[in-house]
């Protein structure tokens, strides 16, 4: 989430194990304001051999963290998705002590071209240029 914004800031915290798996651990912090994920410290894990994200952990500052294990990836006309995640709650070691929700997206799919109407709420006025509207939105 983010890790490429420019006001995104990220630190390096070395080679750990999660989840039984020796990783990279990248420490993202978010800047105020920004979202619900300034709220948090975010760490995320990749595995050292193919670089694939292997989780990552919100600290909810109370002591425990939700964790998030992406199980499986799938290519879709040469992206990859996450296909499978579990979301499980964890000690201050990130240690799993809940699994909590599974989630599986399937028959992911992406187009080559959307039609303008995919950007215009219900009711909206048609003749807006959604292009220059997005150019021009303080987001």
């Amino acid at each position: 989430y983010k890790l490429a914004d420019a006001d995104s800031k990220l630190t390096y915290e070395g080679l750990q194990k999660i989840l039984g798996k020796k990783v990279y651990c990248i420490r993202a912090n978010y800047p105020k304001g920004d979202s619900l994920a300034a709220l948090y410290p975010w760490w995320y894990y990749f595995d050292i051999h193919s670089k694939a994200l292997v989780a990552n952990a919100i600290n909810e500052n109370d002591g425990t963290f939700d964790l998030t294990e992406y199980l499986s990836f799938d290519t879709v006309n040469g992206m990859k998705f996450q296909s499978k995640r579990m979301i499980s709650l964890a000690d201050k070691d990130k240690k799993v002590m809940y699994k909590g929700n599974l989630v599986i997206n399937s028959d992911i799919k992406t187009y080559d071209s959307l039609p303008d109407s995919v950007f215009y709420p219900p009711g909206a006025n048609k003749k807006l240029n959604y292009k220059n509207a997005i150019q021009k939105s303080p987001l």
